[in-house]
């Protein structure tokens, strides 16, 4: 049997390309056109690209608005658990641990505007359930003792933990009263 050496297209064997320049520009939009040509300029620096297309602008200033509307709330939302009355600073906290609620009010004097003397307060604490009734309730009155060195006291207070979502704390003396809340933290 013989074998022919058969060349295919090309009578020569080479392989040729035909290529027309630019045919397929026609079908690309002006904005491709003008990248492939060298017509726009891309911008180099972060910011420069973030706001760069008017969609890349929209999502930076939502996502900038978003984490401003996030720290706003933190910081409104963080103070009630803190409050200052006949200079003495009242700081309260709760957690749940073994079927019980602690409460802890800490009282300490105020920086600006220490009390002279020391200061008699009624302290009422109510513990909120999960419908927003009153679970249970307990008033005490305190002495708070001014001390030279502003150490800080404590009236620590011991509840039946059924369902409890939040302690509320309502501190009155001569010059007026305070509201506190905290939330139970879980274990």
């Amino acid at each position: 049997m013989e074998v022919k050496e058969v060349s295919e297209g090309n009578p020569e064997g080479e392989l040729v390309f035909h290529y027309k320049r630019g045919s397929f520009r026609e079908r690309e939009d002006q904005a491709t056109r003008d990248m492939a040509t060298g017509k726009t300029v891309i911008r180099h620096g972060l910011f420069k690209s973030l706001v760069s297309t008017r969609g890349n602008r929209l999502m930076f200033f939502t996502l900038v608005a978003v984490a401003a509307l996030c720290f706003v709330v933190g910081f409104l939302d963080s103070g009630n658990n803190k409050n200052s009355l006949s200079g003495v600073d009242f700081s309260l906290q709760a957690f749940s641990f073994n079927d019980e609620v602690y409460v802890s009010l800490e009282m300490k004097d105020t920086e600006k505007n220490p009390p002279l003397e020391n200061v008699e307060f009624e302290i009422e604490f109510k513990m909120i359930n999960e419908q927003g009734g009153i679970q249970d309730s307990l008033r005490v009155n305190h002495q708070y003792e001014k001390k030279s060195e502003n150490k800080p006291s404590f009236v620590y207070q011991k509840f039946s933990d059924y369902d409890i979502l939040r302690a509320e704390c309502y501190v009155f003396a001569k010059d007026g009263s305070i509201a506190l809340k905290a939330d139970i933290k879980r274990n």
